[in-house]
């Protein structure tokens, strides 16, 4: 539930910023041929989790001319570790992706760019709580990574991610590289 608000927030944000806003201008930070390398570490319930990913930006997708929009492809992974005295275990995802960017600048060196991906990916974990194990095999599922990054310099961007592969999330605070 909360990564279908979270993706609906998102999508509110991208249009009604555009579409109704005399101070905001639409961007594009993203080129042809252009790759985002991108790292995260965030907190779970029980423990600590990280993401790391690349995606090949792979050109301008205008089927709304009046909102113009980049797209991509992305391979992503997450990695949890669960800390607790009583719940120890790991949590692991990888995906491919399909991405979409819509970027805005809100002026005064405010600029953004939003992100939202989507795919299937394999994810699995093993556990052990109160001393009983406890392992799933790798299964197949639903994977959405949906940031909202900010850029600091040409080439690095810090970024606010949520991230989903078939039962774990995450959410983190990173870096996007432009390379």
């Amino acid at each position: 539930m909360k990564r279908i608000l979270f993706t609906a927030l998102l999508l509110v944000v991208m249009v009604t910023s555009g579409l109704f806003s005399d101070t905001v201008t639409e961007a594009q930070y993203n080129e042809p041929g252009q790759v985002n390398l991108t790292g995260v570490v965030g907190l779970n319930v029980f423990g600590l989790s990280v993401g790391a990913g690349a995606e090949l930006i792979m050109g301008d997708l205008d089927f709304i001319p009046e909102f113009p929009m980049e797209w991509g492809l992305a391979a992503r992974g997450v990695f949890s570790f669960y800390l607790l005295n009583s719940y120890t275990g790991t949590e692991y995802g990888v995906a491919p992706l399909v991405t979409l960017h819509k970027g805005f600048n809100f002026g005064d060196n405010l600029e953004f760019d939003f992100t939202i991906g989507m795919g299937l990916g394999l994810y699995g974990y093993n556990y052990s709580y109160f001393g009983y194990p406890y392992a799933e095999p790798i299964n197949l599922g639903f994977a959405s990574f949906d940031s909202v990054s900010w850029k600091m310099s040409e080439k690095m961007w810090l970024t606010l991610e949520y991230s989903y592969v078939g039962r774990g999330s995450v959410y983190g605070v990173g870096v996007r590289m432009v390379m």
